[in-house]
């Protein structure tokens, strides 16, 4: 049996309620396991320990998939380096933002759309 890709996505706070869908496409599908809990959090105030969970969810996934184009603020430069340095697997969504993204190792999609067609594989057609 083939383990799921556990999958980290970095993105601005600000976007955590629209990627909740995101999230439960991925769950739903029978290759990827999504980790980032960050997502569920509605904690203002972030503190040293929820940075460490963000960094040990990195350093277990995969595959990071970062969200660009959508605002500079965040920890989501810093996620991505982090997986990086690791040895990860990144996808970029949306836009170049600096040079970084044009590393060789580093996949650009120009959407979700685009992504779950080429990643995602679900038990059941969904349309």
């Amino acid at each position: 049996m083939k383990l799921k890709t556990k999958v980290y996505i970095a993105a601005p706070y600000c976007l955590r309620n629209g990627l909740k869908s995101i999230y439960t496409s991925l769950k739903q599908s029978h290759n990827i396991q999504p980790i980032c809990s960050w997502i569920f959090t509605n904690d203002e105030e972030m503190t040293e320990e929820d940075a460490i969970r963000d960094l040990n969810e990195i350093y277990e996934c995969d595959k990071l998939i970062l969200v660009s184009g959508e605002g500079s603020l965040g920890g989501k430069h810093f996620e991505t380096g982090a997986a990086y340095v690791l040895g990860k697997d990144i996808d970029i969504i949306g836009s170049k933002e600096h040079i970084f993204h044009e590393l060789s190792k580093i996949v650009k999609y120009k959407n979700w759309d685009e992504w779950f067609h080429l990643n995602v594989k679900y038990k059941h057609y969904v349309k």
